[in-house]
Order: structure tokens, then sequence, then C-alpha cells
């Protein structure tokens, strides 16, 4: 089903609660640019959420809405993780005490402190190109033993052996899924609609039905002047009576009709925006096992199994690979930024005056992603050739290598898959590296990244000669961290036979956590167009480099080939041990011995 959430549409069927070993804390500054952000939105989030929750019910009669209630989050607790296509989440806490609560929950827990033990939190789900959605999930526990706090339970990692329903709606208050979970896995999901009686069953060709009633308890004089929308009556807007149909998981049905849609049209019938994200993207088929990873099956790894089950670590020895290949990426990972590019990046600076809950104020001051600092245990270790017996013509004449080299680097997006990746010259926070880029000499440019997926990233010309650049990651005010940490070179070499070699080459290790869990989920289920790692889209990328430039080349008077790719990932601790000199470069390959 797709609805829309703050009025953006949104795929909430991709996501189902998740079972994990642990969550990551939201650092100061993810805290701070989602809560600016919401700050920023919200008068226009109600705005159009109450607008279009009223247009929502008039076109879909059948479907459900809980009256809309301006959120309060709470900043003082922040859960942060992935899900499995890799979008980032923030989950916060919602301080409002309007609660929406299905009478038989009520009935088993009792009218006692029931809003102490229902939860109701608010997911920023990053949104490509800025921007978040948002989902409202409210955890109803089976029974007093299943009543957790809000560190002990979040979307992305459900308690071992918790039994209850998570209930999800949009930021308008449109229903859209919900899941029962038993002894921590989701067994199936449900969808409301609005019931035509008050049969407490209900028969139903549309599925295993039953009828009861949805209230809306208030609780707290502390919010007493929030509930608006019905006159500040404390007991709270009338209760709704609502047909709720559960389906199996993995089962291969469609959507209900007009069942929890909030955008205004039934869900079933496919407009072609639509049509073209299904095709985009194949968790748009909601029962794909993949898009509702089931708690237990992928659950996220501890520190220990992250650094020990990626695919394809270890490569303690890389048999096949030349002396002079390996010499060559030891080279490369062995680069270092001098010390006027990194006093540059100290002037790309976000200085706001930022305070969170009393906590020390803080600036955003670029800086250099070291290799030795990334948190994967393996390094990807890559070169992607392609060589050239004759050059191309530029603009009628015939090119010198070094001058196609420098066309390669000025049309850098002509020359790349811009699905996978777009560079631009650095632009933000009084650094305008558009001339420099674009100049005979590119040497400290700043370069930004609109890498697929949530993730983007920068990058800086840390070393330029005629015949070879080379890029180093850093973290910028902008884009934050970039998902690998290291270097790569662009460039050529003349081969003893005339032609050249043009290439690129990198060694980078992935930055953070959450990039490793990436790879890992990816590699564990072993279907990267369903579950895209990392790596694999960067090796994607670099093959889109080779096969653009042989066609290039091929179409302008010149003639290329495409050579093979040659990628390892070994131990980093092994590699960093050559490189430091500790051992020999024979560790690594038997044809250096």
């Amino acid at each position: 089903m797709v609805y829309l959430a703050g009025c953006q549409t949104v795929n909430e069927e991709e996501i189902a609660p998740q079972s994990a070993e642990g969550d990551k804390e939201a650092p100061e500054q993810q805290v701070a640019q989602v809560k600016d952000w919401f700050e920023q939105n919200e008068a226009d989030l109600n705005q159009r959420s109450k607008r279009g929750n009223t247009n929502a019910r008039e076109a879909n009669p059948d479907a459900f809405f809980a009256p809309f209630t301006e959120k309060l989050p709470d900043w003082e607790d922040m859960h942060s993780y992935r899900f499995p296509d890799g979008r980032q989440v923030y989950e916060v806490s919602l301080k409002n005490r309007q609660y929406v609560i299905p009478r038989p929950v009520r009935e088993t827990l009792g009218e006692e402190d029931i809003d102490k033990k229902v939860l109701q939190n608010m997911l920023f789900i990053e949104r490509q190109g800025g921007g978040y959605d948002i989902l409202i999930a409210r955890y109803y526990p089976a029974s007093e033993a299943d009543v957790k706090a809000f560190d002990e339970i979040n979307y992305g990692m459900l308690a071992d052996g918790w039994s209850g329903t998570v209930d999800v709606y949009g930021y308008d208050e449109g229903h859209a899924n919900g899941f029962k979970i038993e002894n921590g896995m989701v067994l199936k999901k449900s969808e409301y609609r609005i019931a035509k009686d008050n049969s407490s069953k209900i028969a139903s060709s549309w599925g295993n039905c039953t009828g009861y009633w949805i209230e809306y308890p208030y609780h707290s004089q502390l919010y007493y002047d929030q509930w608006v929308l019905y006159g500040g009556l404390a007991e709270g807007p009338p209760s709704t009576y609502v047909e709720s149909c559960w389906f199996p998981t993995t089962a291969p049905a469609g959507p209900p009709p007009n069942g929890g849609s909030t955008s205004g049209q039934n869900p079933s019938h496919n407009n072609i925006s639509q049509i073209e994200d299904q095709l985009k993207n194949p968790c748009m088929n909601s029962f794909h096992d993949i898009c509702f990873p089931q708690p237990g099956s992928y659950s996220q790894p501890t520190d220990a199994q992250l650094k020990n089950q990626i695919k394809d670590k270890p490569f303690v020895l890389l048999k096949d690979v030349p002396c002079e290949t390996l010499k060559k990426w030891i080279a490369t990972a062995k680069h270092t930024v001098g010390q006027v590019q990194i006093d540059k990046l100290k002037k790309i600076a976000n200085n706001s005056t930022i305070k969170i809950n009393g906590k020390p104020t803080y600036s955003d001051i670029a800086h250099i992603q070291k290799l030795d600092d990334a948190y994967s245990t393996v390094v990807n270790m890559d070169y992607f050739p392609v060589t050239v017996t004759q050059l191309p013509l530029i603009n009628g004449k015939r090119a010198t290598p070094a001058q196609f080299l420098s066309h390669i680097r000025k049309n850098i997006n002509s020359f790349v898959n811009t699905y996978y990746s777009k560079f631009a010259p650095y632009n933000a926070y009084g650094a305008d590296d558009t001339k420099l880029w674009n100049s005979s000499n590119p040497f400290g440019a700043v370069v930004g990244i609109d890498i697929k997926g949530p993730d983007n990233g920068s990058v800086i010309v840390s070393g330029y000669t005629s015949s070879k650049w080379t890029f180093t990651t850093v973290h910028d005010p902008k884009y934050s961290n970039h998902p690998v940490s290291g270097n790569r070179d662009f460039g050529y070499i003349k081969n003893a036979n005339g032609s050249y070699t043009f290439y690129t080459r990198g060694v980078d290790r992935l930055t953070s956590w959450e990039g490793t869990f990436a790879q890992w989920m990816s590699d564990k289920i072993s279907e990267e167009n369903k579950v895209p790692s990392p790596f694999g889209q960067a090796d994607k990328l670099w093959k889109s480099f080779q096969s653009k430039l042989t066609d290039y080349v091929n179409g302008h008077g010149g003639k290329a080939k495409t050579s093979s790719p040659q990628v390892e990932r070994p131990d980093w601790k092994d590699v960093k041990d050559v490189m430091e000199g500790k051992k020999s470069l024979s560790t690594l390959s038997k044809d250096c011995e």
C-alpha cells in the first residue's frame, strides 16, 4: 500500500518491525539535524495533514483515521538504525498523552496507568534528496510482562520474547498496517477499516476479520491545551468501531480496497508514478520476504559478528594478484593529505550554535576521513582498467593522454552511471570549488557526491599530476560522513606496446557500523539487486566508468577495450601490517615471493 506520511509518499509496507541485538544511539549532531528539520517544517506538516486527513476521510469512507493531533517529540532520547533497504531511521518518543487504544488492549492491561504501558513513537525516515518521511508506531504489549520502556524496544529492535501488536500510522493518523508479534516473531499483518456494524465477528471475503472498538483515552492535564480537535474534552473524542483483518506476512495478496490509504485514492489502482516506483523498487511488492524481514531471520549482528561474517572476508592471501598491482594498492592506501588541504577543510564549517537538552554547543567542521579510522575490518581494494590503443578525437583533434584524462575529470558525470553517483563541485558553508575543479589544476578542490541511497559524501583532490589525480574521502557539514573512508586514484599509464591504460583504483573501508551492517545484510541474503550493499553499489559505479569510457573512445575516432577488473577484500589488519613494514608483501600475494 502506498500512503502519505507528512504529505510525502511512503512505501510503508517495505518495513516490518525487526528483532535485533542492539541499536545505535543517535549522536548529538543527528538529533539536532532531525529536530531542526521538524521544527522548520512542523507548521506546514500540521496544516497539510489536517487538510489531508479531512479530504482522505471523504474520499475513503471505509479507511480508518485516528483523530489528528499535533505531535510533541521528546528529543531527550533517540534510536538510530536502518531499514533493510538502507534507509536511515531516527525514532523518538512522543510526549502526547492522547492515545489510540484498541479496546481488547485496554481490557487486557486494565485502566490503571494505561498511558505508561503503551508506547507511541515517531519515526523519521531519511528521504533521498533531503528531508524525512514520518511514521507513527504504537506498541501494544500482549500482557503486563510485555510492557517495555522506550530504551527497551523500538521498530528496529523488538525485545527478545516480546509479544504484542505494533500499529503503524501516517503523520496524518491514517492507519497503514498492524503487525502481530509473538515471542519476538512477526506472525501476521492487519489492516483496519470502518465496520458497517458492531458485531464482534465479521464475515468477510477480505480476510480473517474481527470487529472491535478503537478508543481515544486522554491522560494528563499537562497537554490539555493540545486536545483541541474535540473542544478540549478530557475524555477525548468518540470511539470508532473498526474491522481488523489479518493476513500471514508471507501471503501473496494485495492490499484491501481503500485500506489505510491516506492518499485519497484506492491503493490497488496504481497511478503512473506508483508504477515507476514499483519498477525502481522491488520492495513495492509488499509481501516479499526481503521487504519484510522476520524477527530473528535477519537480526542485527553484534560487533564481533559484523567483523567476521562479511562474505568476501578473509582473503589473508591474495593468491592471484600480480605483485605490481598489490604494490600500487599499497601506495594508494599509504597516500596522505597535505597540511594545506587539511587547513582548507577546517574553514568549511557549520558554526551554528545548537543546544541539545542543555548540553554543550558544537561546530561541525570538515575533516579527512582516514582509512585507519574506519569501522570495517574488511578493506576494499579495486582496480578498473580500460586499454586504449588509439586516443579519441576531442573537438576534432587527437587528444593526448593528459588531455583525455582532463576531459574525463571535467566531465566525470558523462563517464559514470549517475544512477549510482553524481559528482558536483562543493558549494556550501562559504566554499565554492566550481572554478577550481574545472581548472587545469584541481589540487585541493572539494567535490560532493550524490550517492544512490540514503548516504551522500564528499571528497577532496588530495593529489594531482597530469597523469593522475587522487580523491580522499572527507566528513563535511553538508553531507556528514562519506560512507567509505580511503583514497581513490584516476589516471593513466603508458604500456610497453604504446597503448595506454586508463583506470580508477581505490582502497577504502566502510566508515560506520551502519554501512558494515548493510554489507553484512546483503552478503547474508546473497541477493545484491534486492538488498544493495555499499561495496556492491561501488563496483557497479566503477564498472559503468569502464564501459562509458570505452564507449566514448570508440565513438570518437579512437579504439578502446574494457579489461577485467580486479577486486579484493582482505583483512585490514594484514594490509596495515604490510603498509607499516611489519610483514612482507609475500604475506598477501605469492607473486611477490
